[in-house]
């Protein structure tokens, strides 16, 4: 604070001593910027490094240096440190760089040098083929993602949400042909075929429209619907309550979209619509919600909503429906359908975090992550010093009837672990048609450098779980704080029949001066692995640091930015010649101040 407000006040001694039309005056003081000169402006033009943002903070690179590169002073008031003629050379040469062309070097031409100068991995990191940004400041662009064919071409098209827009948020539709995806312009709001903005009443401000988003056939027609989340709807009045909008896309209309259907909370503080599902197969449970910071007659127990579709909706619009998040006798209304809902049992559990189904013959198997649950020391499960805190829980349960029964549950008991952060079935395995991943990205993680042990602390790890209840393999993390599995998601992206897994640890950082929370994704290709197979493991000849989860990667992907934390959510879309993964930077500050972006990655068939 007292190195910003020297700044500032250099600045505006600056302004008094010229004129202010060689100042940038935004709205935040903080970023105010005065130079006595219009050539020196011209020199803080920003550049591709989006780190230099307001001038003030600068990243520098800084792979090839070491202490010898520091001049150190020692006196009785202390040490002294200063950078020496190197660290100056390059401090002088990156202010200067290019403009802000976007730029992409091929993967070949990517060095790394973690611990070692001028070494190449011998799975070098991927840049995007592309990115969409967008210079709305805190636009958290790539909130969420949802694919399927929403204008009845017969092609997926892409959904993008960008729940920090303002004053409520947006999702942009990007409409699919047989090539996957146009991409023939940076901003998101240009290359964007329609973009839907949250209905405004009193309420609305702040709601967040666009942090959710699913796919889903509400009359079972064909064509499918759009389903947006809000969860913080009725902020403005601190309620919190969230709300959940079904869209149905009509290119013939004007207005392009038309509300099918809203869902509502009627509880303070329930947040509906936080997380989102669809399951579209003929025996799955419809539209799954969670609301896992719902209180459901405790504190943030979460709550889980069912709407299973029905020919019935053809033709009906403006439909009005209400999760009933509450221990209570459920409420009657004339004008509103209760809907089917799951509580939570547990304080701060979080039930409905993550959600996930699938279907196996005619069963309907349905999979809810609880990343804030406990193991109880007491039988009654008040609260204890014993108690092993937020190990996190997953569990598994059928639909029958349209109800919920549990049958098992899958937890590690491993403390501050939060498993079932996030959840996705797929066929990894030759060996195994449904395998799930589970993933606990605060988990801490056992690791070496050199013959030395420590712990990452908060390195994460995700494990494969075969029949809802057998670990088969499991990756963990290298980088203390880097929540790997924070992203799990898998997809075809070869076309071999076989899933990828993809992992994304947004908070991966490549040093502690250098590479700040950029963030990484791994892409692990499908096969055997045998039981209780540690992915991660045994790097010697590889890496000085173990774990090592780029080892068996397929592909490692970055985006090149340092506190963009890439990785926090992703999507593919498959087209006739590829298939498309897009992946977010949350944090991106490419085109506006922590704006997000989605980097896009091809991978050709």
């Amino acid at each position: 604070m007292v190195a910003w407000t020297r700044r500032i006040w250099a600045e505006y001694t600056t302004a008094l001593d010229n004129n202010l039309d060689n100042c940038h005056l935004p709205k935040n003081s903080l970023f105010i910027r005065c130079n006595a000169t219009n050539r020196l402006l011209e020199n803080f033009k920003p550049t591709k490094d989006s780190s230099l943002k307001n001038g003030f903070y600068s990243e520098m690179n800084f792979r090839d240096l070491n202490i010898e590169d520091i001049e150190v002073e020692e006196t009785e008031g202390g040490v002294f440190l200063r950078p020496g003629r190197r660290i100056k050379e390059k401090y002088g040469s990156q202010s200067h760089s290019k403009g802000s062309t976007l730029y992409f070097q091929q993967e070949d031409d990517i060095e790394m040098g973690t611990f070692r100068a001028k070494e190449k991995l011998k799975v070098s990191p991927t840049l995007p083929n592309h990115v969409f940004t967008t210079k709305k400041s805190y636009a958290q662009l790539g909130s969420a993602y949802a694919v399927g064919d929403l204008n009845g071409d017969g092609f997926d098209d892409l959904a993008v949400g960008s729940a920090g827009v303002y004053p409520s948020g947006a999702v942009y539709l990007l409409y699919g042909s047989d090539e996957g995806i146009s991409i023939d312009h940076n901003d998101i709001e240009q290359v964007a075929d329609v973009t839907i903005r949250m209905p405004v009443d009193d309420h609305s401000p702040s709601s967040l429209f666009g942090a959710a988003l699913a796919t889903f056939d509400l009359d079972l027609d064909g064509q499918m619907e759009l389903v947006v989340g809000a969860p913080s709807y009725k902020a403005v009045d601190l309620l919190y309550q969230g709300r959940i909008f079904i869209f149905s896309v009509n290119t013939s209309s004007a207005s392009n979209v038309s509300i099918r259907a809203t869902i509502d909370c009627l509880e303070q503080f329930c947040n509906l619509g936080y997380s989102l599902h669809a399951d579209n197969t003929s025996a799955g449970p419809g539209l799954v919600m969670g609301a896992p910071f719902a209180g459901a007659g405790g504190a943030q127990r979460g709550a889980i909503a069912f709407l299973a579709s029905n020919a019935l909706y053809e033709g009906q619009e403006n439909m009005n429906y209400v999760a009933q998040i509450s221990q209570r006798k459920a409420m009657t209304s004339t004008e509103n359908t209760v809907l089917y809902t799951v509580l939570g049992d547990m304080d701060y559990g979080w039930r409905g975090y993550s959600l996930e189904t699938v279907s196996i013959g005619n069963v309907s198997n349905f999979l809810f992550g609880e990343p804030g649950f406990r193991d109880c020391a007491r039988s009654d499960c008040a609260y204890s010093p014993g108690d092993n805190q937020t190990v996190g829980q997953v569990v598994h349960g059928v639909m029958d009837d349209g109800e919920f029964s549990p049958t098992s549950t899958i937890s590690l008991s491993v403390q501050f672990q939060q498993l079932g952060t996030r959840l996705a079935m797929g066929q990894p395995l030759s060996s195994r048609p449904n395998v799930l991943a589970a993933s606990g990205p605060s988990s801490d993680v056992a690791g070496r450098i050199f013959f030395a042990d420590f712990t990452l602390e908060q390195a994460g790890a995700v494990y494969f779980v075969t029949d809802f209840a057998n670990k088969t393999a499991f990756v963990c993390g290298d980088r203390s704080f880097g929540h790997f599995g924070e992203l799990v998601t898998f997809s075809d992206l070869t076309n071999d029949g076989l899933d990828e897994l993809i992992v994304g640890a947004p908070l991966w950082t490549e040093h502690l001066i250098s590479g700040v929370q950029e963030g990484r994704v791994y892409v692990y290709g499908g096969g055997r692995y045998p039981e209780n197979f540690d992915i991660s493991g045994d790097c010697k000849g590889f890496s000085i640091i173990s774990p090592c989860p780029e080892k068996r990667a397929y592909k490692v992907l970055k985006f090149g930015e340092s506190l963009a934390r890439f990785g926090a959510q992703a999507i593919s879309l498959k087209s006739r010649n590829k298939t498309t993964l897009f992946v977010t930077a949350a944090h991106s500050s490419t085109s506006g101040r922590l704006a997000g972006a989605v980097g896009v990655f091809d991978f050709p068939h």
